[in-house]
C-alpha cells in the first residue's frame, strides 16, 4: 500500500470517528432546545439538499422514479428509523448510552442477512468478533453511569434503549434493501 492511499484511509477513519462521533453529542445538545423530528428532518433535509446540488453540478443522472421509491425507502428506514430513533431517544439518555446501543447494530447485520448466514456462521473470527463486541457493549453499559442533562423520569431510560435497538434494526433493514435492491444511480445521487 502506497503511503498516499495509506494517509486516506487514516484520513477517511478520523472522519468517521470525528464527524460520526460527535453525532450522538451534537443530538444531545440539539434537542435541549428542539424537537428531536424536526431537528433530525432539517438536518437530513439540509444535507440533501447540499448533496443533491452537488450531484447536480457534478452533472450526475438525476433519479427515475424507481429509484426515488427506493432511495425513499431506505430514507425512512435508515434516516427516520434508525437515526431519528437516537435523536428522540437522546431525551431520556445520556449520549454515551446512545452511542454504545447503537453498537448492537452488528448483530442485527448478522442476524437479518439470511443470504450471508453460511458465511457468517461457518467464520469463526466475525462469531468471535460478535460474542466479544457484545460482552464489551453489556460492560459499557454496565458500568456508565453519566448524568442525563434533562434528569426527568427514569422509567423513561428504557423507551429509549428500546428506542434505539429498533432504529438499529430498521436502518439494518434498510442497508440490507439497498444493498440487494440497489437503485440505478450513482450512491452520492442515491444518498
Amino acid at each position: 500500500m502506497s503511503g498516499q492511499n495509506k494517509w486516506k484511509i487514516i484520513l477517511a477513519f478520523a472522519a468517521i470517528y470525528i464527524i460520526w462521533g460527535s453525532t450522538y453529542l451534537a443530538l444531545l445538545i440539539g434537542v435541549q432546545s428542539m424537537p428531536p423530528f424536526i431537528l433530525s428532518a432539517l438536518r437530513f433535509t439540509l444535507a440533501g439538499i447540499l448533496l443533491y446540488a452537488y450531484c447536480l453540478w457534478k452533472r450526475e443522472a438525476r433519479p427515475d422514479f424507481p429509484s426515488l421509491q427506493k432511495n425513499a425507502l431506505c430514507g425512512i428506514l435508515m434516516l427516520f428509523g434508525g437515526t431519528g430513533s437516537v435523536a428522540w431517544a437522546e431525551q431520556y439518555l445520556p449520549s454515551s448510552l446512545a452511542a454504545i446501543i447503537v453498537t448492537t447494530m452488528p448483530f442485527w447485520f448478522v442476524l437479518l442477512d439470511k443470504k450471508q448466514w453460511s458465511f457468517y456462521f461457518s467464520n469463526k473470527i466475525i462469531i468471535a468478533g460478535l460474542l466479544i463486541g457484545f460482552i464489551g457493549v453489556g460492560i459499557l453499559v454496565g458500568f456508565d453511569k453519566s448524568p442525563h442533562p434533562f434528569g426527568g423520569n427514569s422509567s423513561m431510560k428504557i423507551y429509549g434503549a428500546v428506542a434505539i435497538l429498533a432504529g438499529s434494526i430498521s436502518w439494518t433493514v434498510g442497508s440490507l434493501y439497498s444493498k440487494y435492491s440497489p437503485a440505478k444511480n450513482s450512491v452520492l445521487m442515491n444518498a
